[in-house]
């Protein structure tokens, strides 16, 4: 007796639990939904990924300096979501005016970029391997003026995430749930430029001109429609 009765108000139960979880997890892991770029953050993501190109077709870059530069443009992706993100929790900080705000964001790009120079170092011996045979100098001012035109490149998109996060009211948690895609995909991309690299590393310069074309298409696509590329990850199930 009740049998049918116990059921159906077990599986209604049921159902009304899965609604639940999944409303929760909806709540505390929004999907990554960015505003629109502005045309200065479109210009500068547009000339931080065409600046390892430029100076592989202009100045005839081998294949170890092109590397070393597209990896610090991509690790620098990376920590300059983590460094704002830390600004964010700080933000009470960074509400300063004058001199004060300009000091607080150089210390902030400059700490991003020292990250990125050590993550970039992590990926350095595959670069040497890769470089082995190359009679180019690998480090020279030409590296170094390119990897800091991708940091003042950066610095618009960097200072407009910073903006939107601040205004969001979102928690830390939630906001490294929501940018842990994002990076997952910018590693991603470091790791496709080494693996690659194996493969064109004996077709001379003809192989440096492909591998940068292409990893210059994927990397717009990448930086201009992260949503599409996010895609390709497997569904967050947390």
């Amino acid at each position: 007796m009740g049998g049918p009765d116990k059921q159906r108000r077990k599986a209604a139960a049921k159902r009304e639990f899965s609604r639940r979880a999944a409303a929760q997890r909806h709540h505390s892991a929004p999907a990554v939904v960015r505003p629109r770029l502005g045309a200065l953050e479109t210009t500068g993501i547009v000339a931080r990924d065409l600046i390892p190109l430029v100076m592989t077709l202009v100045f005839g870059w081998s294949l170890g300096q092109y590397l070393v530069l597209s990896v610090f443009n991509v690790t620098f992706s990376v920590t300059s979501i983590a460094i704002v993100g830390v600004s964010v929790s700080h933000r009470e900080s960074m509400h300063t005016s004058g001199l004060d705000a300009f000091g607080s964001w150089l210390t902030v790009i400059f700490a991003g970029a020292f990250v990125a120079v050590l993550l970039t170092a992590m990926f350095g011996w595959t670069v040497a391997l890769v470089a082995w045979e190359s009679d180019r100098q690998l480090f020279d001012r030409s590296l170094v003026l390119s990897a800091l035109a991708i940091i003042v490149a950066a610095a618009p998109g960097m200072y407009a995430r910073y903006r939107v996060d601040a205004a969001s009211g979102l928690s830390e948690e939630v906001r490294k749930r929501r940018d842990q895609p994002e990076i997952s995909v910018l590693l991603g991309s470091a790791a496709m430029i080494l693996f690659a690299s194996f493969f064109v590393a004996s077709w001379g310069r003809v192989g440096v001109v492909l591998l940068a074309l292409l990893v210059t298409g994927l990397s717009l696509a990448r930086d201009l429609r992260p949503d599409l590329m996010q895609r390709l990850l497997p569904p967050d199930k947390a």
